[in-house]
């Protein structure tokens, strides 16, 4: 299983990869942005060349018009005669009106020319915007799956975070009852060292009586071999002691819960322990007084079917309702302590 730590260092990475991800599709939006602009900058332009197109076909059209009067009426004119200045300035007038079709025959075919570019332009920028808005799509549903992996991933993490919070605070727990337990251990050790100081020192007096007073010898002997007797005593006592005292640690446990009496909710505690004996006990203890139940008397222990803020204990053909914020654990432990009582697995 992940450490809280590692847990957290997957989230922040997974964040860092999201934020990249957003700035990556604001850049995108923004690219997208000015290619529109110089898109609607080029149709502009397109529109202001089409309309100056028109205004020279327009001008074009009149001097057509004016060109076929004038060679109309020199058609009319008699041929034989001599050509009179009037004439000669018609025809100046006509080439000067061809000069300047052509001039204008010129620049509506360059227009055009460029014209044409500019829509091929606006047509490769209209196709490289169509295949820009589709990969600028396929950003959002990628960034959408993202978020929707990055929030699961979040959600898993959190869960998982508050699992291990709950596992540390029990341990905890479990720690503080263990050092209340081994500070009694060690103020039990300093009786017995200070009276193991007691003893070696009336053991000191003894044999300097010794050398005087041989009467005494005997009775020495035999309170040193007591005294030897008592400490070794004292240490297997001390021993058992430690190893009741680690079993304790281990199937030591208590609930806040609330136990019904004569139809009233009295606030209690239920307490999951070894008895002096060995045995696997459930106490009950709540308006002064405790019931105690033999796990192994235990028949069933469930969950209210349609209650959720209580368990149900069945124990000597009876079942008593047990409300508890804690009830998925007391009957998870209960149901452990029940197979430990029969020997089919351990705690």
């Amino acid at each position: 299983m992940k450490t809280v730590e590692e847990l957290k260092k997957t989230l922040n990475i997974l964040k860092k990869a999201l934020v990249t991800e957003r700035d990556q599709k604001k850049e995108i939006a923004s690219s997208l942005e000015s290619t529109k602009a110089r898109l609607s900058a080029m149709d502009l332009e397109i529109e202001k060349k089409i309309s100056h197109i028109k205004t020279l076909t327009e001008k074009q059209q009149e001097i057509d018009e004016e060109l076929v009067k004038v060679k109309d009426k020199l058609k009319s004119l008699p041929k034989a005669k001599p050509v009179s200045q009037k004439q000669s300035a018609s025809a100046r007038s006509i080439q000067a009106l061809e000069q300047q079709n052509e001039k204008l025959k010129d620049e509506y075919l360059t227009l055009t020319r460029e014209n044409k570019e500019d829509e091929e332009k606006a047509k490769n920028l209209k196709q490289d915007l169509e295949i820009f808005t589709k990969k600028l799509k396929k950003n959002d549903e990628e960034s959408i799956e993202i978020n929707n992996t990055f929030t699961k991933e979040n959600k898993r993490i959190m869960k998982k975070i508050d699992i291990l919070t709950e596992e540390n605070l029990e341990i905890s727990k479990n720690k503080t009852r263990a050092s209340e337990k081994n500070s009694e251990i060690d103020e039990d050790t300093n009786r017995i060292t200070r009276a193991n100081k007691r003893m070696k020192q009336d053991v000191d007096n003894l044999k300097e009586f010794i050398k005087t007073k041989t009467e005494l010898e005997n009775r020495i002997i035999e309170s040193i071999k007591s005294h030897e007797a008592l400490e070794l005593n004292l240490a297997k006592q001390l021993l058992k002691y430690k190893s009741d005292l680690l079993d304790a640690n281990t199937f030591h446990q208590e609930f806040n819960v609330k136990i019904f009496s004569l139809m009233i909710k009295c606030q209690g505690v239920l307490v999951l322990k070894k008895d002096n004996k060995g045995e696997y006990v459930i106490e009950l203890q709540y308006k002064g007084k405790c019931d105690t139940i033999f796990v192994k008397e235990v028949d069933d222990v469930y969950e209210h079917h349609t209650k959720d803020d209580r368990l149900v204990l069945c124990f000597r053909n009876k079942s008593k309702e047990i409300l508890s914020e804690e009830k998925v654990r007391i009957v998870t432990r209960v149901r452990e302590l029940m197979q430990r009582s029969l020997g089919i697995s351990s705690l």
